[in-house]
């Protein structure tokens, strides 16, 4: 059977996404549902998975139909406080653009959304002309951080601040928050407030530990921190943006996001750019 062309299936992928969200809000607590949300490149994946493989339920991707069953539901929409309990993760927006970048421009040479994929190829030569280096992250980075702090492309309709200052509010009672960075340092505490906030019961230690260990980077058959660049993960480390940043960049970011950045404890100083390379 020949493969449907990927032009129609990157439709269908917006369809689905599109009921399945409808979906989740009309009937999730219904069906069972449950939400792994976050803004792109923030570690919604590796959420989703361990919490899908503790539960045991599915965790449906690059999926064609809408989903109406019990499942873990990888996401990146804005807070509704329609939708049924959710996890969602925080990630230093630093990092998120450092990634969003690589992501990007891998989207373009190893396209699975072909529309999307041209639409990138446009924006990164309008950003940096014809014959940019894409491996000149340093050089880039001011002017990708400004393109999606004014029009961003990675979560068409809100900017990393604006995702995720709508989830992380006190007063949503149906989310649980969590940050990329303490997942990685400390999983197994931190994946179990997760799970409890999601099941209102005592997590099995045990048995997260097998889910985390099915899903470590490790797996990859690399050691966090050491990239690839052809691979959705990367490279799996928090604090990698200062590998990339200099103070152009830095100045760039905190112009759009330095309120988030302090308010979400990821600086204390304002003027954290200052100590950055010319």
């Amino acid at each position: 059977m020949a493969s449907m062309p990927a032009r129609l299936d990157e439709q269908l992928r917006r369809v689905s996404s599109r009921a399945t969200k409808h979906i989740a809000r009309r009937a999730g607590t219904h069906y069972g549902m449950y939400l792994g949300s976050g803004y792109p490149k923030s570690g919604t994946s590796w959420l989703c998975q361990v919490i899908s493989s503790y539960l045991d339920i599915p965790h449906p991707q690059n999926y064609s139909l809408p989903i109406a069953m019990r499942a873990v539901l990888h996401n990146h929409w804005m807070y509704d406080n329609a939708f049924p309990r959710t996890a969602y993760i925080r990630r230093d927006g630093r990092d998120v653009m450092v990634s969003l970048y690589h992501y990007q421009h891998r989207s373009i040479t190893h396209p699975r959304h072909p529309r999307q994929a041209a639409r990138l190829r446009a924006r990164f030569r309008h950003l940096f002309g014809v014959n940019y280096d894409p491996l000149d992250v340093r050089k880039n980075l001011p002017l990708f951080i400004e393109a999606e702090s004014v029009e961003p492309t990675a979560f068409r309709g809100a900017t990393w601040s604006e995702h995720v200052h709508s989830w992380c509010s006190s007063a949503h009672g149906n989310v649980v928050v969590t940050a990329y960075e303490s997942l990685l340092a400390q999983p197994v505490q931190e994946f179990a407030k997760v799970l409890e906030f999601l099941t209102d019961e005592a997590v099995d230690k045990r048995r997260l530990r097998i889910s985390l260990d099915r899903y470590s980077f490790d797996r990859t058959g690399r050691q966090r921190g050491e990239e690839d660049l052809d691979s959705f993960m990367r490279k799996g480390v928090a604090g990698d943006w200062r590998q990339h940043f200099d103070r152009c960049a830095g100045e760039t970011f905190s112009y759009y996001h330095g309120e988030t950045l302090m308010q979400f404890g990821y600086e204390s100083d304002p003027r954290w750019y200052t100590s950055l390379p010319s």
